[in-house]
């Protein structure tokens, strides 16, 4: 059973993804997620004027035998999320189900290192959203029809 703790966004700020998405990737990739962490606000400038917006650290951990996770994610800027908040959430969910994927496919006698996904996003200052190994993308081509 995943437990889960969530703490009170501040003004002006919020989660990226809600506590029903999260469930939904959990049932979707069959891990054992021990604890899903919603705390803590996030977000720094990268080179150039980009902002890097840390979505939040999924961790890993073999325990006699099975693949146990640990998702933290961070309370980001409403003007971060708003405007790409279901396409990031896309993006960010297919790379924590590459990464449990990944554990999981592991030999037994594989450590499993790196045991830890650093999630995160860019918004450039011509509008680009690039999420990780994603190319940059304009806002039009985020739009759908």
């Amino acid at each position: 059973m995943t437990k889960f703790d969530i703490k009170k966004a501040p003004k002006g700020w919020r989660f990226p993804v809600t506590k029903k998405e999260v469930r939904s990737l959990i049932v979707e990739t069959g891990a054992r997620f021990d604890s899903v962490l919603f705390q803590g606000t996030r977000s720094s400038r990268g080179f150039l004027g980009s902002t890097w917006c840390w979505f939040g650290i999924l961790q890993s951990e073999r325990i006699e035998g099975e693949w146990h996770f640990r998702l933290e994610v961070n309370c980001l800027k409403e003007e971060y999320v708003i405007p790409f908040w279901r396409e990031v959430v896309a993006d960010v969910g297919a790379e924590v189900r590459r990464w449990v994927e990944k554990k999981r496919s592991l030999p037994p006698a594989d450590p499993g290192r790196p045991t830890k996904l650093y999630l995160k996003y860019e918004l450039g200052e011509n509008g680009c959203v690039s999420c990780p190994r994603r190319p940059l993308r304009t806002i039009s081509q985020w739009s759908r029809p």
